[in-house]
């Protein structure tokens, strides 16, 4: 049912935070767009932007269409006012231990997200489908977060954790890490007869 690599799982794309019926990207289309600058308040909600937990045909839950397998995390200043250096958070998560992973500093410079590709999210959408999905989506997605604040300290932003259908806007980051396997690298089960 699903052919899903982490780069070509399916997500929404839309103009902007008002923009409220997007159009179908993958997450490479997602990641290979940059903002010109880092930008923040009005500005920042004018750039383009995802549904990370899938493809939506309206930014509601109850609209998921396709299922991406992609959960964020978001670490803002104003839960880690701590922080200094940003380009130390974004290596710090994309430390995942095999997962596939982006993480960039955020659309404003004042914050860092990654997108983590767990595809046993597709599996509880193919067997147990969308409400579970998106039950799993959000146990993932607190699950990481909890490692990561054991592992570095860091927060994770509390409103990301709960919304599968949640926006994440480009980023400004020339120097975003990317940990992605080739598509040579994936396993396929073949139909022996």
């Amino acid at each position: 049912m699903f052919n899903n690599t982490f780069l070509n799982a399916p997500v929404t794309l839309y103009r902007g935070v008002t923009d409220t019926i997007g159009e179908p990207c993958t997450v490479a289309d997602f990641i290979n767009r940059r903002a010109l600058d880092y930008e923040a308040g009005d500005m920042k909600r004018r750039l383009p932007c995802i549904t990370v937990g899938g493809r939506f045909n309206r930014r509601k839950l109850v609209a998921l269409l396709e299922p991406s397998g992609v959960i964020q995390l978001d670490i803002d200043l104003k839960d880690n006012p701590f922080v200094t250096d940003w380009r130390e958070v974004v290596e710090t998560l994309a430390i995942t231990g095999g997962i596939e992973v982006f993480s960039a500093v955020s659309a404003s410079g004042k914050g860092a997200f990654a997108l983590y590709y767990l595809p046993n999210l597709l599996e509880v959408y193919r067997t147990e489908g969308a409400a579970a999905y998106l039950d799993a989506h959000r146990w993932q997605t607190h699950e990481m977060a909890q490692t990561l604040y054991y592992e570095s300290g860091l927060i994770a932003d509390s409103s990301c954790i709960n919304r599968p259908n949640g926006l994440r806007f480009i980023t400004a980051d020339q120097g975003a890490i990317l940990k992605a396997k080739p598509a040579t690298e994936r396993l396929e089960l073949l139909d022996v007869a």
